[in-house]
């Protein structure tokens, strides 16, 4: 792992994600998404999003991270994972939902 924490990942962008360019804040994501599965996925999903909530307290796998490229997604909303639930439904999750990192704040 690159970053062992946020506080570490952060010092190397002081600027701060929204002032970053195009480039270095697609870095940025690749560093959080590494960041954060350093430290750690939860053994459940938990979301604090209603569309997402009733699949609290299910195990879950990750297929992989999204991407800008492969899916489109808005660079801003990352990073988030597709993940499998273990219903077999397939969502797109947050660090907040995942991520023990979040789960801490």
């Amino acid at each position: 792992m690159k970053y062992e924490s946020f506080e570490a990942l952060n010092a190397e962008y002081p600027e701060g994600r929204s002032e970053l360019g195009f480039d270095d804040e697609l870095c940025y994501v690749e560093d959080a998404f590494d960041t954060y599965e350093g430290i750690g996925l939860a053994e459940t999903f938990e979301s604090p999003y209603e569309d997402n909530s009733r699949y609290n307290g299910m195990k879950f796998e990750v297929i992989r991270r999204m991407s800008y490229a492969e899916d489109a997604v808005d660079i801003t909303v990352l990073p988030k994972w597709l993940v499998r639930v273990e219903d077999g439904t397939e969502i797109e999750a947050y660090p907040e939902e995942i991520c023990l990192a979040e789960r801490k704040n």
